[in-house]
């Protein structure tokens, strides 16, 4: 299943470009969708594929919140800046608590997209 940025979605992938790229590292894959019907998305999507992943979600206000994910199919950690460092030895039970944790953003009022960056080194 593919997502279309949404209008000013484009922006955003240019931004972190710019900021990723400081650090020299670059987007390998981009998707997103509203919070509700398609947030489904982002756990078959890490699941899928492992790796260093940025997820950000935005409220009807505009504010935002994001997290780092990082597995590699045995390990699996989430940063939140608000939270800490999270570590899981199952990914399994990581996609249940990441579903509990995007339940509670919802609820803080970030319940209107999402954007799902794979982070790589740049060659």
């Amino acid at each position: 299943m593919m997502f279309t940025p949404h209008s000013d979605e484009t922006q955003n992938v240019t931004s972190m470009d710019f900021l990723l790229g400081s650090q020299n590292l670059i987007v390998l894959d981009y998707e997103s969708g509203l919070m509700f019907g398609s947030i489904n998305h982002v756990y078959e999507y890490v699941q899928k594929n492992s790796g260093y992943f940025y997820l950000s979600c935005r409220g009807s206000d505009k504010r935002s919140h994001a997290i780092g994910l990082w597995h590699n199919n045995e390990t699996v950690e989430m940063l939140d800046p608000e939270h800490g460092l999270f570590r899981c030895n199952n990914l399994t039970q990581f996609l249940v608590q990441l579903s509990s944790f995007i339940q509670f953003i919802i609820s803080k009022g970030y319940n209107r997209d999402w954007s799902l960056y794979k982070i790589g080194l740049e060659a």
